[in-house]
């Protein structure tokens, strides 16, 4: 009879304790505890290390995104990125490394920081939803060892930047929502607003969730904290890229992405959007290619990034919008059916890579049951926080151009949230269990 009353009341209870202990960002949580979460998580990064140096010496450096490449090495040798055309927030960072090194490996220890920040806001979302120190480690051991994850070590690629933004902004706006007075919470939110429009533009729209989220759940000093988190973020954006590029500017390729995503042969390459550009554009006479060695707007030579087409892309794309409505709204269908399928240009369905690639691209169907089936972890705006991001992380994407690789960075956010449903949802049934067990035990003693 003892030993059911030492289930409930013991370890059961002592891990219903750490379940309901709030996160790092203000939490209270007792100093065993604290230490115990620093040193596995420390172990967690170590180990992260580890792995990141055996990824080195098997996984050969690749560039599948040239576009980041060269800005990086133009930086690393002049001091600036002088082409306005993309944003220069991942380029700026792997060109320091580069400056640094003076080779690839300056860009792979880059891209070896980017990831194990990754694992530790990951550690910091899963903590601000509530969750144990033991479900936060194993679930951000298996994000450690998600195939995508591994294999950005040692690619020139955004992924694991984007990750981090997504999860950062998630745990210091969810921090931030149950903060009473503005502080370091706030700052910290302010500048991962501003390095998400530095890295990726369509991020802009954090700014105006962050906003009706923190009005929603009536936060103090609403209007301090809105004005505050407008301007720092704005100030960091600013001084970053008049250092990297000389002048504060905003990336020019909003009509090129645009008209890739509207224009007669968008259908034709749906599985990559700007290949649909070199017919288009010829469509009305001009025979223009692309050259990402080469800067735009070089005289004598044309591109599709020279900005005297920004005008034409942006009037061709109204024109087909407004003459085809019908396959607008098949596009966008298609589009949002390739940014989730699996990614298998380069391996076949049946190859063991093709398996992964299928078994990945689950994380958004999967999530999609687990809102409905599963009870979710967190605080009340948890829930509707998540779910937008979701929405307005996506939503850009589906209106220009779409692909597998951009709903990677959010597949490791939303597998993590189905880990932490999960594990309220097996705790909760445990926990019912034992009480049972507790209720049992109490009557055979009457």
């Amino acid at each position: 009879m003892h030993v059911g009353l030492s289930c409930y009341g013991g370890s059961g209870a002592s891990i219903w304790h750490e379940e309901r202990e709030s996160g790092w960002y203000g939490g209270i949580v007792s100093n065993e505890t604290s230490r115990r979460e620093t040193g596995w998580l420390s172990a967690l990064i170590l180990a992260n290390v580890l792995v990141a140096f055996l990824v080195y010496h098997w996984i050969p450096f690749s560039v599948p995104l040239p576009e980041y490449l060269f800005p990086a090495v133009e930086l690393a040798r002049t001091h600036r990125i002088a082409a306005d055309f993309l944003s220069i927030g991942y380029s700026g960072l792997i060109g320091l490394g580069y400056l640094l090194t003076g080779s690839q490996t300056g860009i792979t220890v880059v891209n070896w920081v980017i990831s194990l920040l990754v694992v530790a806001s990951a550690w910091g979302y899963l903590r601000q939803l509530g969750m144990s120190v033991n479900s936060t480690l194993l679930l951000t051991a298996m994000l450690s060892l998600y195939p995508d994850f591994l294999l950005s070590y040692s690619k020139v690629q955004d992924t694991n930047l984007t990750a981090l933004l997504l999860f950062s902004f998630l745990s210091l706006l969810l921090a931030t929502l149950q903060s009473r007075k503005i502080g370091y919470v706030d700052l910290g939110l302010a500048l991962v607003l501003g390095a998400a429009t530095l890295v990726r533009p369509n991020l802009l729209l954090f700014f105006p969730l962050a906003w009706v989220m923190l009005w929603r759940s009536r936060t103090p000093q609403l209007a301090a904290r809105i004005v505050t988190l407008a301007l720092i973020a704005i100030a960091f954006y600013l001084t970053a890229t008049a250092s990297i590029h000389g002048r504060p500017f905003l990336p020019q390729n909003g009509p090129y992405n645009l008209y890739a995503g509207a224009n007669p042969f968008t259908v034709e390459h749906i599985d990559n959007s700007e290949d649909s550009l070199y017919p288009a554009v010829g469509e009305h006479g001009l025979r223009v290619g692309i050259d990402w060695s080469r800067q735009p707007n070089t005289p004598g030579v044309d591109d599709l990034r020279d900005s005297k087409y920004k005008p034409l892309y942006t009037l061709w794309a109204r024109q087909y919008m407004r003459s085809h409505p019908g396959v607008m709204v098949k596009l966008t269908g298609l589009k949002m059916l390739n940014l989730l399928l699996p990614d298998l240009k380069v391996h076949r369905a049946s190859s063991a890579g093709g398996v992964v690639k299928i078994l990945e691209s689950l994380a958004v169907p999967l999530w999609l049951i687990g809102l409905f089936a599963l009870p979710h972890p967190g605080p009340k705006a948890a829930k509707l926080l998540i779910v937008m991001t979701a929405v307005v992380y996506v939503l850009p994407f589906v209106l220009t151009v779409s692909a597998p690789r951009f709903c990677v960075a959010l597949d490791f956010v939303l597998w993590m949230d189905l880990g932490a449903m999960v594990f309220k949802r097996f705790h909760s049934s445990w926990r019912v269990v034992t009480r049972s067990q507790v209720s049992m035990t109490s009557i055979a003693e009457r």
